[in-house]
């Protein structure tokens, strides 16, 4: 959300929902034309029907009901809408270290990781959405992020220092996991 409102690219209001207080009051802060609210994403019952042109989802919906939150999208989506959803797909060879209700997984949270396309794709009320892009690229991290994180140093310090930016450009890519983002118009 910082870098739409870095960048311009908010033109009227944004409207943004998260199940944590916390987070809520954390983007509040961010600007005037921010309105936030506790939200289930399952429901969005605060966002009235039909009111949004631009909605964007990163790393959520595999942490729900997948077909509620696609319900609950087409909702309060006007037609001509777009879509933006991004989520964690998972070849079958894929390991990683944290265990869920989705087997071995990139987070404990998780409670689904997609192998195949029709596992999301099947569940996408195609009379309400139309498919626009459906593009996977390889999950990488940091390792500057992740030696950063692990002695706990503070947040800023990505973008004070030209080397640390130098560092972040080194990724790590995690074997058998892509990135997988689907841009939907609403019909």
């Amino acid at each position: 959300m910082r870098a739409l409102l870095k960048h311009g690219l908010v033109h009227d209001r944004l409207l943004a929902c998260d199940a944590s207080a916390t987070r809520v009051s954390r983007l509040a802060d961010l600007a005037d034309r921010v309105r936030a609210t506790v939200d289930d994403v399952e429901r969005l019952r605060t966002i009235e029907p039909g009111s949004v042109d631009f909605f964007i989802s990163s790393q959520v919906i595999e942490h729900v009901d997948d077909e509620r939150m696609l319900n609950a999208i087409a909702n309060v989506t006007r037609p001509g809408s777009i879509v933006y959803l991004s989520t964690v797909q998972k070849h079958r060879y894929a390991w990683y270290f944290h265990r869920s209700k989705a087997g071995w997984a990139l987070d404990p949270t998780h409670l689904r990781e997609y192998v195949r396309d029709a596992e999301l794709l099947d569940k996408v009320d195609f009379r309400k959405f139309k498919l626009r892009e459906n593009v996977k690229t390889p999950l990488a991290y940091s390792l500057s992020d992740l030696l950063f994180r692990a002695i706990g140093s503070d947040r800023k310090i990505y973008s004070r220092s030209a080397l640390s930016n130098r560092l972040r450009a080194l990724k790590l890519h995690v074997p058998g996991y892509s990135i997988w983002e689907l841009v939907l118009e609403r019909l």
